[in-house]
């Protein structure tokens, strides 16, 4: 005995997903790959996507008929492959079949399960929808003297209800994107910085008492060739050589020219090279405080390669920010749009609304005119009977006075024969 849980695209069953007590799940042979509950997101503009067929019957529960749920579960972590073309991502040839449903969405709801895979998940499904599109649910905690969390929808449902099924749909947060923060975030760190609480704001010695009182941590310093020689300037090195001695975060890019590669009789240099005392760059390694200062031309190739590292970075965050203000954009549109329906749909149904009233109270007056005309045929056909029976009381009257005569004049015959 098993469950047998229908999958539908425009009313038509498409597929069938069956479970039993064991909790074995198989699908049929040659069903097409859709997400479940397809149907019940058509025209929605805000949709809840999660793991599994019981997490979607949950949120309808709690009164979400906009959820579809995956066909296939969770994977077990977030590829780091590049996207595959549509073609070949048979993993999520759902989430295709699916796109002229959700595609009109402008909020998506990632619901799925608050464990590894799902975390998985959702971030696949961010990756193909578009991370400026999607909001992150967090499920509540399994009880206040503990930290983890309920698993997905379901469990929500059984232990809290409805109403914490809810909150935790509407305490739903903007889908992270990659190094794009809130301010609040920044906030303790820099306000630490600011009031040199942490230890690290005046920097370290260069090693001349003279020239350290020229350096001030937080500023940039431009130290420009003029003419570009082929030597690095002295500067970097020492920075370099500073970074090596003292675990500080420093930034050195390369703002006119890249070094050449390095060679037998190639010696890298850097030109126009910057530095700053802030935390913003050498956060996933730094350099190897093995290397001999002879080899400086090693350290400067690894500067090189952080260099363009940074910028490709930027270059993607430019690229993620550009999208996410499009996307923005195109939600304010939409927003802007359905209120724009609304209003129109709303004056439609108050203007029919009204016209509808005058239609009533028209046909009520024309029955009203309708019914006094009968009542004054009826006052006048009444008036008619009335001058009628008048006419004959009178005629009856005439015929009493005549009989009363003819009596009268018989009294008096008689008496006189008497």
């Amino acid at each position: 005995m098993a469950i047998a849980f229908t999958y539908r695209k425009d009313g038509k069953i498409v597929n069938c997903k069956y479970r039993d007590a064991q909790k074995h799940f198989w699908q049929e042979k040659h069903g097409q790959k859709i997400p479940y509950g397809l149907d019940d997101i058509k025209e929605a503009r805000d949709i809840i996507i999660v793991e599994g067929e019981f997490d979607k019957l949950s949120l309808e529960e709690a009164g979400y008929r906009n959820c579809m749920s995956v066909p296939d579960g969770a994977p077990p972590k977030v590829s780091t492959k590049e996207l595959p073309p549509v073609e070949q991502d048979k993993k999520y040839e759902f989430l295709w079949n699916a796109k002229e449903y959700y595609q009109q969405a402008s909020r998506i709801y990632l619901a799925t399960d608050a464990d590894k895979a799902g975390q998985a998940l959702a971030e696949e499904l961010a990756r193909r929808i578009g991370r400026e599109r999607c909001w992150r649910v967090t499920w509540p905690r399994r009880s206040e003297s503990t930290k983890e969390l309920c698993k997905d929808a379901n469990e929500v449902l059984i232990r809290f209800g409805q109403q914490a099924l809810k909150e935790a749909i509407e305490g739903a947060e903007l889908y992270p994107i990659q190094r794009l923060f809130r301010c609040q975030r920044l906030y303790g760190v820099t306000d630490a910085y600011y009031n040199c609480q942490l230890g690290t704001e005046l920097g370290g010695s260069t090693g001349w008492a003279g020239l350290d009182e020229l350096y001030q941590n937080g500023a940039m310093f431009h130290m420009p060739e003029d003419p570009p020689s082929r030597k690095r300037p002295r500067e970097a090195v020492d920075i370099i050589a500073l970074q090596h001695q003292r675990p500080l975060l420093i930034n050195l890019c390369d703002l006119h020219q890249q070094a050449p590669a390095a060679g037998p009789g190639n010696v890298p240099h850097s030109v126009g090279t910057v530095s700053t005392g802030l935390r913003l760059a050498f956060e996933d390694e730094q350099v190897n405080s093995s290397i001999p200062s002879a080899t400086r031309g090693d350290a400067a190739s690894t500067l090189h390669f952080l260099t363009e590292d940074i910028a490709s970075q930027l270059q993607k965050q430019k690229e993620e920010l550009d999208q996410f203000v499009t996307a923005q954009a195109d939600q304010l549109r939409q927003f802007l749009e359905e209120k724009r329906q609304r209003h129109l749909s709303m004056l439609s149904m108050i203007e029919e609304s009204v016209l509808r009233q005058i239609r009533e109270k028209d046909s009520e007056m024309e029955k009203i005119n309708l019914r006094n005309r009968e009542l004054e045929e009826q006052v006048k056909q009444l008036k008619l009977e009335a001058c009628i029976w008048q006419s004959k009381a009178k005629h009856q009257e005439a015929m009493v006075e005549v009989e009363k005569h003819h009596l009268r004049q018989t009294k008096q015959v008689t008496e006189q024969w008497d």
